[in-house]
């Protein structure tokens, strides 16, 4: 059913007409063949457009082509927004933005509507002049802008001024005891970015305890245009730096090679698990170089909606040693365990539907954990964990030797997502800077998190688990990330000499690289041999 036609036609809006000689066949209804994929890049204009061949009944000629874009509300039509009419001899199966125009509030505004549905149709006439019917309209998002932040190819600049009271105030937070993470406050500053300048943005530092540290050596931080500042009356504007509200700038201190998050993240994301895009920049603070960061794409509701059919669920993050166990669970167990990652603000009221940002859904999800009798976690679990999900989750992360997430040793660096349009749970790992282990014969099988325990306990799980290692070993082969290291390397290794507060020396960054990528090289056959011992 071609969904906006029939909206169109039920309004009297646009409808296909015949026209010609009444001889005069109707040309074949075309398809759109691009743009592929539901959310398309916003920078610039120019996105690829394009129809499926032209064919007609009678051999007459393709002389022109029509294509409408509308910006749509659910899944109804409200303002069409673009359009173009192409005649022969340019093109007629292929446009870009450029060869139509833009309508109502996008000529307005000068493009389409960051972040908003949008349906395209096409349709195509004949020499004698009969048009085909409109095709089956192709519908997208548009993007935000952000893959200008996470671009992997350059290294942006963002500069930080902080003032003497929130330096002092941020510094003396910056590292709380092992192995908790402290509760950390925002303190106001300033973002300036290629131009654009935020005042009264919000900046504390981040990290755990192998990766915190003072303001006198190299922290990494958090950043939120977002935030709403105490001292000034008011709810805080709306304010984006393309289309993000928080950036999270790691400091890279336990991993030499700056690398391991960009590869480790570009796996899991390949493999269809929910993952945080990276880059790189170099940071500024009060006007000194403070040296190379990668930039981490922040868990927030936007990164939610590329992810999830709804944003609007509760997260939360698990803490060093912190399982999800009715114990260590808020309400029941003690809230240095776990943040929440969404709370309720007078200035951020939430959404129809959303999620309660209290601990209630995370103390039902360890409770449906525990509830589990033995020998009955796979499929079961399936009632309100997205196995799937989990499974090739737990499997990337066995890939990457990463001893720091949840399934292994700290059981640490995770956040639990709930989504309510399915009422199940995902798990999303984070702070993968120890992944790649130095080692190529990680052993992926002794577990530690209640998950991946009640998971390896019962044949049919461990037989599924075993058989999305195989496959994300052989992802990682096909990749190529070892390439991919070289290629990376390259690029920031100037920044990475001239790092004023890096914490190793050039050549032990430069040891640390070769070893990756000798790593990567034999990690997948590594990991086929501990499947064949297993029986795998």
């Amino acid at each position: 059913m071609r969904a906006l036609a029939v909206a169109l036609a039920a309004a009297g809006v646009g409808a296909a007409c015949g026209g010609g000689d009444g001889d005069c066949a109707v040309p074949a209804t075309p398809e759109v063949t691009a743009p592929t994929g539901d959310l398309i890049d916003a920078q610039g204009r120019a996105f690829r457009i394009a129809g499926s061949d032209y064919r007609s009944a009678d051999g007459s000629p393709h002389a022109a082509t029509e294509i409408e874009i509308w910006r749509m509300a659910g899944d109804e039509p409200i303002e069409r927004v673009w359009t173009a009419h192409l005649e022969a001899p340019a093109e007629l199966t292929r446009a870009t933005l450029e060869d139509g125009e833009l309508e109502g509030s996008a000529s307005l505004e000068g493009a389409l509507h960051e972040w908003t549905d949008h349906a395209l149709r096409i349709r195509y006439q004949s020499e004698c002049g009969a048009w085909s019917e409109w095709s089956e309209d192709r519908t997208f998002k548009m993007d935000d802008g952000s893959s200008y932040l996470f671009d992997p190819d350059v290294i942006r600049v963002v500069e930080l001024e902080i003032p003497p009271e929130s330096f002092a105030a941020i510094d003396a937070q910056a590292v709380g005891p092992w192995p908790y993470v402290p509760d950390r406050d925002y303190y106001t500053g300033t973002l300036r970015f290629e131009g654009q300048t935020f005042e009264g943005v919000g900046i504390r530092v981040k990290g755990g305890c192998g990766s915190s540290r003072q303001l006198t050596g190299k922290a990494g931080f958090k950043i939120s245009l977002a935030w709403d500042d105490p001292a000034v009356a008011g709810c805080p504007d709306d304010r984006r730096l393309y289309g993000q509200k928080h950036l999270t700038l790691n400091n890279a201190v336990q991993d030499p090679s700056f690398e391991r998050e960009y590869l480790g993240y570009t796996l899991y994301r390949a493999f269809g698990v929910p993952a945080p895009r990276t880059a790189w920049v170099r940071l500024k603070v009060n006007g000194e170089d403070w040296g190379l960061y990668v930039h981490v794409e922040s868990f927030d509701r936007r990164f939610l909606s590329r992810w999830f059919a709804s944003k609007d669920g509760m997260m939360y993050e698990g803490g060093p040693f912190c399982d999800l166990v009715p114990e260590q669970v808020p309400p029941a167990g003690g809230e240095e365990c776990f943040d929440q990652e969404f709370q309720a603000a007078e200035c951020d009221q939430p959404a129809a539907g959303e999620d309660p940002t209290d601990w209630t859904l995370l103390g039902e999800l360890a409770g449906k954990i525990a509830a589990l009798p033995d020998g009955s976690f796979y499929p079961y679990a399936g009632d309100f964990l997205d196995t799937d999900e989990f499974l090739a989750s737990f499997a990337v992360t066995a890939v990457i030797a990463d001893w720091d997430g949840y399934e292994y040793g700290n059981v640490n660096n995770y956040r639990v997502y709930h989504d309510p349009s399915n009422d199940r749970w995902a798990l999303i790992q984070s702070g993968i800077d120890n992944s790649f282990d130095s080692q190529p014969a990680f052993d992926f099988w002794p577990v530690t998190a209640v998950l991946a325990q009640r998971c390896l306990a019962e044949e049919d799980c461990a037989a599924a688990f075993a058989a999305r290692v195989h496959d994300a070993a052989d992802l990682l082969e096909r990749l190529d990330l070892g390439s991919e290291a070289e290629r990376v390397h390259t690029l920031i290794w100037p920044d990475i000499m001239s790092d004023p507060r890096k914490e190793v020396t050039a050549e032990q960054s430069a040891a640390a690289h070769q070893s990756l990528v000798s790593w990567i090289a034999g990690r997948p056959d590594a990991v086929r041999a501990s499947l064949a011992a297993h029986g795998y």
